[in-house]
């Protein structure tokens, strides 16, 4: 676990960040700026952080949650279990809030918890549950920080594997839970990869770590940390090993408890404490002082306006708007090449649709010729090969979360590098449209930061299994004791091969069909983005001069007075600046 540097100075208190931001409200014109520096100051002031917790069904994420705890909190058993992403967090008194999918929102005893959180309780999440939060007196999680026990992945409970992948764009930090019965799967891998490209710090934990003798657990240790360091692209990572069972147990001594489990806590409340107000400082003062120096080279384009004769400013912002009109038209052939390589990724998303689908049906059909050659209990083929029908389902679930979490990444990553060129070409000319004005009204000017923030995110879409691997296939009724188990076999597997081939088919239509548009989407978002911020830099400028104009019309005294309030902002917004780079020019190190 690393450690960040502090982000402020000596005469630079974290506290005075929630005061600059509110100083710098009072200074912006812009109610979009107002409104995003509340924002930024709601988030320093609630330091609200989310921690989840990762991983495959029945790998023991809720008894890590409620080891860490301290108690059992969380119901835990051999089935999977977790319906619903659960929150968990410090307050008193301990109490129960269930957000509904219909919007509404209920309190109630912590005690009433399983009945809202378990397939048994709740199947397939009838009640209609989004989330649960759990309000827990307990030394962990600490205050500001939501511990989130998610579904497992790679069931054949299709509704938790989508509610855990949905929740990953709201994480902060992870621990990703394995455990040694079976080691790390490729459903794992896959999961793991998409993981580590939504959620900043992703800390991997071994469960269960008593169940191996310590020579094995040992070996299987550095294979996992060894094949997790590829994953995770990472130069080092220390894979914790904790017997979260035990711990809930007490059958541990002080200085033997469950293995790394201290060291886990320890390490996490540590990292909690010392690095996640580093990372959200750093942020906040980044987009906050980008704020900040626009609004002040707005009011040095004003004032400088002011000490202008009216011919002289008018010729200004004549020639202002037509440079502007120039780079703009700059612009849209930059977003011309922006749209030529959407088209491109969405025809490469196009072109590995059919190679999926053939790769899929090859191992499917494979995979089915050998079931169905292994039946051989009379009773199981009258019945129409039900676990031959379980285990193709659960291949076809497996199958295509696999090959989109593969092409996603593909995707994501060109579509991020897409993202950046065109952000990085389009905030060149914004610089040549700043410098352009600070020329022209002879002041200094700092180029606006274009944030190269950018979000790709694919509408929910999970496999789905026609009828009749999902129903059956049609019966036979009374007729199938007397027809030859030969031919009903035949008859059996006939339907579930077609049924399996229309599964194939669908599904790759709808992953094609789920990336294509997010490609269209995102790249539609940053285009509009980009322009928007563009304009509004346009129009701000031109309403600094005409501003200026109407001041000197009403007068020598207004002129005055305008200038003394322009002069005094300038000063504030320079001082808020100088504030803001001192958190800003010391990088977190992670």
């Amino acid at each position: 676990m690393s450690h960040s540097v502090p982000l402020y100075t000596d005469d630079a208190t974290e506290d005075d960040l929630l005061a600059v931001l509110h100083q710098l409200r009072e200074c912006l014109t812009s109610e979009a700026d107002q409104s995003a520096c509340a924002e930024m100051a709601k988030r320093w002031q609630e330091r609200t952080f989310h921690l989840a917790v990762l991983g495959q069904f029945k790998r023991g994420k809720s008894t890590l949650v409620n080891a860490l705890i301290g108690r059992p909190i969380l119901p835990s058993a051999v089935l999977p279990l977790t319906a619903v992403p659960t929150f968990v967090r410090h307050a008193t008194p301990e109490r129960l809030i269930l957000l509904f999918s219909d919007g509404r929102a209920e309190e109630t005893d912590i005690s009433a918890l399983a009945r809202y959180v378990t397939e048994k309780e709740n199947p397939n999440n009838h009640r209609g549950v989004q989330r649960v939060e759990v309000f827990v007196d307990a030394d962990f999680p600490p205050p500001g920080i939501s511990l989130i026990d998610t579904p497992g992945i790679g069931s054949v409970l299709r509704h938790n594997t989508a509610a855990t992948v949905n929740i990953l764009s709201y994480c902060d930090a992870a621990l990703f839970v394995i455990s040694p019965d079976p080691p790390l799967t490729e459903v794992e891998e896959t999961f793991l990869r998409t993981v580590a490209g939504i959620v900043p710090r992703v800390i991997p934990v071994m469960t269960k770590a008593d169940v191996l003798p310590r020579d094995e657990l040992a070996q299987l240790v550095d294979y996992n940390r060894r094949l997790l360091i590829q994953i995770l692209e990472a130069e080092d990572l220390h894979l914790y090993t904790v017997a979260a069972a035990r711990v809930l147990e007490k059958q541990h001594h002080e200085r033997d408890d469950g293995f790394e489990f201290l060291q886990l806590k320890q390490a996490l409340l540590s990292f909690l404490q010392n690095e996640r107000e580093a990372m959200l400082r750093h942020s906040l003062a980044r987009r906050a002082l980008a704020v900040a120096t626009q609004q002040r080279d707005l009011a040095r384009v004003e004032l400088k306006a002011l000490r202008m004769d009216e011919q002289t400013r008018q010729e200004g912002l004549q020639r202002f708007l037509e440079e502007a009109k120039r780079l703009r038209r700059e612009q849209e052939m930059a977003i011309d090449v922006l749209n030529a390589d959407g088209a491109r990724l969405i025809m490469t998303v196009n072109r590995a649709a059919p190679q999926i689908a053939e790769r899929v049906r090859s191992e499917a059909f494979a995979m089915l010729t050998k079931l169905v050659s292994e039946v051989t209990d009379p009773r199981e083929i009258r019945e129409g090969l039900p676990s031959v029908k379980s285990s193709m389902g659960r291949f076809i679930e497996w199958a295509f979360t696999r090959e989109r979490a593969q092409l996603e990444r593909t995707v994501r990553e060109r579509v991020t590098e897409i993202a950046r060129e065109h952000t990085n070409r389009c905030a060149e000319l914004v610089r040549k449209l700043v410098q352009f004005a600070g020329d022209l009204f002879a002041f200094e000017v700092a180029s606006p930061a274009t944030s190269n923030e950018f979000t790709f995110r694919v509408e929910d879409y999970w496999p789905v299994l026609p009828a009749p691997v999902m129903l059956g296939t049609i019966p036979l009724g009374v007729l199938a004791p007397f027809l030859p188990k030969t031919w009903v076999r035949r008859y059996h597997s006939r339907r579930i091969f077609a049924a399996v081939e229309e599964a194939v088919r669908t599904n790759t239509e709808r992953l094609r069909f789920a990336l294509a548009q997010a490609v269209e989407s995102s790249l539609v978002a940053i285009r509009e983005e980009l322009l928007r911020q563009y304009d509004s830099l346009v129009q701000r400028v031109q309403k600094s001069v005409e501003a200026a104009r109407e001041i000197e019309l009403s007068g020598r005294e207004a002129r005055l007075a305008r200038e003394q309030a322009l002069q005094s902002q300038i000063c504030l917004l320079e001082e808020i600046a100088h504030k803001l780079e001192k958190w800003t020019n010391n990088e977190t190190r992670r």
